[in-house]
Order: C-alpha cells, then structure tokens, then sequence
C-alpha cells in the first residue's frame, strides 16, 4: 500500500492545480447592461425599451405622439436642407420670349421648369399645382404643395384677376383664355418666388457675362409710377405682365418714359369711361 499523499504536489511544494470552490449561479458575474446614448436615442429605441418593462397603454400613447413629432421634425429639416442646396444651385432665368405688344422680353413657364426642374429633383423636391378658391370674387386662385422626399411639405397661393385685357386695355382674350393665362401666369410666379429665382433679358444675359450690371429705374421712380397706378385705381399686376417685369423696380431705364405714358393713357381712358 503506497503511502503517497494522494493530493498532486509539485516539487515546490505548491498545489499543481488550485482547488476553487464551485460558485453559486446567482453569485456568477453578469454581462453589464448595455448603455444608451442620449444622444442617439430615438423615440423607436425608447419605445422598445418601454414595452419590455410593460408599457402601459396610456404611456404608450404618449411615445407613438413623440414618435411622429420626431419624424416631423427631422422631416421638416430634410426639406429645409434640401431647399437651400436646390437654390443654392439655380441660376437667373434668361427672358427670351417676345412680347409683340408692349416690345418687351420675358420667360416662358415652359422655359422656367425645364430649367429648374432637373435641379430642385436632385434634392428629394418635387411641385404640384392646383386651382382654389380665390378671397375675392372675379380672381381665380393658383395653389401649388412643394413636397420633400422625407415627407414635410409647404403650400402657396396667389390670387390674380382674369387676364383678359390687352395692351391697349380692351378684352382679347375669352372668359376661358383668361382664367387659362392667369393660371400659367400664377404658376409662375409661385415658382419664382418659392426658389427666390430671378429674371434677366438678354441684353442683361450679356452684361452679367461682361461683369456689368443692367441700368434700372430708380427707387424714386418706382415709388412714382405705383403711386400713379394705385391713386387711379389701375390694374398693376396687369401693367407688370406688360412691361416684363414682377416688381417695377425692375424696370429698365429705357422703358421708363413708354411705362409712364402707357399709365397716363390707361388714366385718361378711365376717366372717359
């Protein structure tokens, strides 16, 4: 019988393999709990983390309301984002279409969209048009929604009587060409003033290429011819679509004394009336 302690030891003397008691499972160390950061929490990830702790329905409510004011908002941001890059990225419009009548340029709608379109479409952008109801009687509204890939989406108007007056102020158009005018005259204004486009004419083209600047009438006489046009009671917006122009501080210098006259003609055949 051998007399050998049974327990292995090593020639130091030491254990060769340590004894360890067994260890309790409720005493094994446990995998730390994931940490959240707050800054890319999400109303979804919260959502989650609220039902595995049994959300109950009323709380519930309140995260499916942060949720769609999260999406809203970031939403809103993408069309905000978007916006600013597609008009960073527009250039003027060139006024090449020929108005016969008033011997003045001026950009067609065709000749906006082609040129805009492909732009703001880069960026998740998209305009639809409509018709509504106007706040005055005899106007006819044009509405257009500018809508983001993302969702958000911003709606615009205006108002515009029927264009049905020439240059020399008589009807030459049907009740159905005018409301037809007005309309492509609406749409394009509102595509003008949602992507803050300008307009040129092409002498203007040639002068910008030439780092010049076209010669504009002056404040002042801005100022004057409106103060004209609105004492006598005159259909301005009807006088800007004839002389070209959105604002007549826009007006060429060369096409002050004609615009003038044109006013005063418009005057004395009201008061004739």
């Amino acid at each position: 019988m051998s007399d050998k302690n049974e327990n292995p030891i090593t020639m130091e003397g030491e254990l060769d393999s340590p004894i360890r008691p067994n260890t309790p499972a409720e005493l094994k160390p446990q995998p730390p709990a994931p940490v959240v950061d707050p800054s890319a929490a999400t109303p979804v990830s919260l959502l989650s983390q609220a039902l595995a702790q049994g959300l109950d329905p009323d709380t519930l409510e309140k995260f499916m309301d942060l949720q769609e004011r999260y999406e809203s908002n970031e939403a809103r941001k993408a069309f905000a984002d978007a916006m600013a890059k597609a008009q960073a990225k527009m250039q003027p419009i060139v006024a090449k279409a020929e108005n016969d009548h008033t011997s003045s340029y001026y950009a067609k709608l065709g000749t906006i969209a082609k040129q805009i379109t492909p732009v703001y479409g880069r960026y998740g952008l998209s305009v639809s048009f409509g018709m509504g109801k106007a706040d005055q009687d005899g106007e006819l509204r044009t509405t257009a929604r500018v809508l983001h890939k993302a969702g958000h989406f911003e709606d615009h108007y205006i108002d515009l009587p029927p264009d049905d007056v020439g240059s020399g102020g008589n009807k030459n158009k049907t009740a159905i060409h005018a409301r037809i005018s007005s309309n492509t005259y609406g749409k394009r204004a509102i595509l003008m003033g949602i992507f803050n486009l300008s307009i040129l004419s092409e002498d203007d083209d040639g002068n910008a290429a030439g780092g010049g600047g076209a010669n504009r009438i002056t404040d002042e006489e801005a100022i004057s011819l409106q103060t004209r046009i609105d004492e006598a009671g005159l259909m301005g917006s009807a006088l800007l679509r004839e002389f070209g122009v959105d604002t007549w501080a826009e007006l060429p210098t060369k096409k002050l004394e004609k615009a003038s006259k044109r006013i005063e003609q418009l005057i004395a055949a009201r008061s004739k009336a």
